[in-house]
């Protein structure tokens, strides 16, 4: 189930990071109210939007959620310049036209 796999995906990712953080950023989550501020960032910002998304994909069919999944760093990389000011260089105008053109060129075969 979509659960089973949300969980599991957590968990390893959870464990994989640990080593890249240090061990003093553990000594941060002793104090309580650290812990529970790190537990509703966990929750809110993470785990609640991966959960939205991957429900919500299992309602589209399997070549739209394809195409979703391949746009949605287009999205991001496009929200990140019009409302956080990021600049964007040549490497990722470049990989936007390649996404584009890649989508393309799938829609024009299928067709």
């Amino acid at each position: 189930s979509a659960l089973t796999v949300i969980f599991y995906t957590f968990v390893i990712s959870t464990f994989a990071i640990i080593p890249f953080c240090g061990l003093s950023s553990f000594k941060l989550i002793g104090d309580t109210k650290n812990a529970l501020l790190l537990a509703g960032i966990a929750v809110i910002w993470t785990i609640l939007p991966y959960f939205c998304y991957t429900f919500g994909l299992k309602g589209l069919k399997t070549g739209s959620a394809a195409i979703l999944v391949t746009v949605e760093p287009i999205v991001g990389t496009m929200v990140g310049g019009l409302v956080f000011a990021e600049t964007l260089s040549l490497h990722i105008i470049l990989g936007i036209v390649l996404i584009l053109a890649s989508l393309y060129l799938t829609g024009r075969s299928s067709s």
